[in-house]
C-alpha cells in the first residue's frame, strides 16, 4: 500500500520512514525490536513507520509515548509484527500522543498459537485512536484500553485469543470506542469475556463473530458499563450477551444463531438495575427447545424481536414487550409479575404463547400502589378478615387496571367516593374470581368501568 494512501489530503504526516532504513530485517528469526524502536523514536511530533511485506519479530515490547505515530504495512497477511510470547505486552501506549495513533494494514501477533497471558496492544493515554484493517491474535488479550480516549477499531479480523477488548472501570465518562466490521474468528477457552467493558462508551457495529465457544461469554457489560451499543452483528456459534447490574445497554438488528452459554443456556442476560433495549434482533437455535433466548431480571424494553426455537423466548418481570415475532417455542413469554407489559406480538408453533404470575398487593393503610402492570391481586392487610380500598397511588390519566380479589377466604371492600376511587358504590371482592375493572381520569381519581361479582 502506497502510503500517501494512508491519509487524506491535507493530513499527510511531517515525517514518514521505513524500519528497514532503521535496520530492520523482517525475516521472523532476527530481532527486530531496537530497530523499530529507533524508528518510533525518530517520529518528534507526527509521522508515518512503513513496513515492507515481511515478518518482523520483536523480542520485547514496543512504545508509543509521544508523537502521533502511524504504522502502516502492506497488508493484514503481508506486514507482519510478530512479538516473542514472554514479552508481557506487544505495543504499549502510553502518555498523551498529540492526535492519537494509527494502526493499519498490519497482522499484529505473538509467535506462539496458543498464547493466553500476552496482552497484544495496551493503551494507557489520553489519545484519539485507529486500528484499520489489521488481523490481530495469537495473544491472551488483544486490546486493553485504560484512560479519556476515542478509539475505533476498523474492519480486520481478531482470532486466536483469550480476550478481544478489556475495557477497566478508570476508563472516564467521555470514552468513546467503537469495534465496526471485524470478523471474529476462534476465541480459546478461558474465565475471560470476549468483550469484557465495564466503562462507558463501547459501541460494537456490523460485525461478523463466530468464535465456536459456548463457554465464554460473548459482551460482558459489567458495572460501570454505560452506553453500550451492539447493533447489525451477526453471531454464530458463540456465547451469550451479559447485561450487568445496573448498567445501560441497547442491542439493536442482526442475528445471534446458535449463540447461548453452555451453562447457563442463555442467550441474553439482563441483570437487576439495569436498562436493556433490545430490538429487531432475530434470535434462533438449531436444536429447539433447550435455550432460553432473553432472561430478564431488570428492566427491558423488547420491540420487533424474532425468536425461534427457545425454551423460553422471553422471560421477565419489568419492561414491556411489544410486536415481537415469536415462533416455534417451548415458551414464548414467561412474565413473572404484573410489571412486565405485553402489547400485541406475533405468535405461531410454540406449546405455551403466554404464561404470567400475577403481582400481587398486600392493602396498607387503605391504599395500594401500583406500578406499569394492568392486572393485580389484592389482599387485605395483615391478612384480615375484611379491608378497606380507599386509594390507589400511581398509574396516569387513561390508564385501565383490573383488581381481583386474592381469595375467598378474605374480603377487599372498594369504599367509593372516600379515597380517590369513583365507583358505583361500594364493591366487595370476596371470591377468588371477583374482579373490577378501573380507568384513572384527569383529576387523579379512579373511575370504575365494569365489576364482576362471581359466586363461588
Amino acid at each position: 500500500m502506497p502510503i500517501s494512501k494512508a491519509y487524506s489530503t491535507g493530513n499527510k504526516p511531517n515525517e514518514i520512514v521505513s524500519v528497514v532504513d532503521f535496520g530492520a530485517v523482517g525475516d521472523g528469526v532476527n530481532d527486530d525490536t531496537a530497530a523499530i524502536q529507533a524508528a518510533i523514536d525518530s517520529i518528534t511530533t507526527a509521522g508515518a513507520i512503513y513496513f515492507p511485506s515481511g515478518t518482523y519479530y520483536c523480542a520485547s515490547g514496543l512504545t508509543v509515548s509521544s508523537a502521533r505515530i502511524a504504522l502502516l504495512g502492506d497488508g493484514q497477511l503481508s506486514s507482519i509484527i510478530e512479538f516473542d510470547d514472554g514479552a508481557t505486552t506487544g505495543i504499549n501506549i502510553s502518555g498523551s500522543p498529540t492526535a492519537g495513533f494509527l494502526f493499519k494494514d498490519l497482522w499484529i501477533r505473538t509467535n506462539n498459537v496458543s498464547s493466553s497471558t500476552h496482552t497484544l496492544i495496551k493503551v494507557r493515554s489520553n489519545s484519539n485512536w485507529t486500528i484499520e484493517n489489521c488481523s490481530l491474535g495469537r495473544s491472551g488479550t488483544l486490546l486493553d484500553i485504560d484512560g479519556t480516549y476515542i478509539g475505533k477499531v476498523i474492519g480486520g479480523q481478531v482470532n486466536n485469543c483469550n480476550q478481544v477488548l478489556k475495557m477497566d472501570d478508570t476508563v472516564a465518562s467521555t470514552a468513546d470506542i467503537l469495534l465496526t466490521g471485524i470478523t471474529f474468528g476462534t476465541i480459546a477457552t478461558g474465565s475471560d469475556a470476549v468483550i469484557d467493558v465495564a466503562s462507558p462508551g463501547l459501541s460494537v457495529v456490523g460485525c461478523t463473530i463466530e468464535t465456536q465457544n459456548h463457554t465464554k461469554t460473548l459482551l460482558n457489560a459489567a458495572t460501570g458499563a454505560q452506553r453500550v451499543v451492539w447493533e447489525g452483528n451477526k453471531g454464530e456459534e458463540s456465547g451469550q450477551i451479559v447485561c450487568g447490574t445496573s448498567v445501560e445497554v441497547v442491542i439493536n438488528g442482526g442475528q445471534l444463531f446458535d449463540c447461548y452459554d453452555s451453562s447457563t443456556l442463555r442467550t441474553i442476560r439482563v441483570d437487576s438495575g439495569t436498562k436493556a433495549n433490545v430490538s429487531g434482533i432475530q434470535i434462533k437455535y438449531t436444536t429447539s427447545g433447550t435455550y432460553n433466548a432473553i432472561n430478564a431480571s431488570g428492566g427491558l424494553s423488547a420491540n420487533g424481536v424474532t425468536i425461534d426455537g427457545a425454551l423460553t423466548g422471553i422471560q421477565g418481570g419489568t419492561g414491556v414487550i411489544t410486536g415481537c415475532y415469536l415462533v416455534n417455542n417451548t415458551t414464548a413469554i414467561n412474565a413473572s409479575g404484573s410489571e412486565m407489559v405485553i402489547n400485541p406480538n406475533y405468535y405461531s408453533g410454540n406449546t405455551t404463547d403466554v404464561t404470567r404470575t400475577v403481582t400481587e398487593l398486600t392493602i396498607v393503610s387503605g391504599a395500594i400502589t401500583i406500578g406499569n402492570g394492568d392486572f393485580y391481586i389484592v389482599d387485605t392487610e395483615s391478612n384480615a378478615a375484611t379491608d378497606d380500598l380507599e386509594t390507589i397511588n400511581g398509574g396516569y390519566p387513561g390508564k385501565d387496571i383490573t383488581l381481583i380479589a386474592a381469595n375467598s377466604s378474605r374480603t377487599v371492600v372498594c369504599k367509593d367516593a372516600i379515597g380517590n376511587m369513583n365507583i358505583s358504590g361500594d364493591f366487595s371482592l370476596n371470591q377468588a374470581r371477583d374482579t373490577v375493572t378501573l380507568k384513572k381520569s384527569t383529576d387523579g381519581t379512579w373511575i370504575e368501568l365494569s365489576r364482576s361479582d362471581n359466586a363461588s
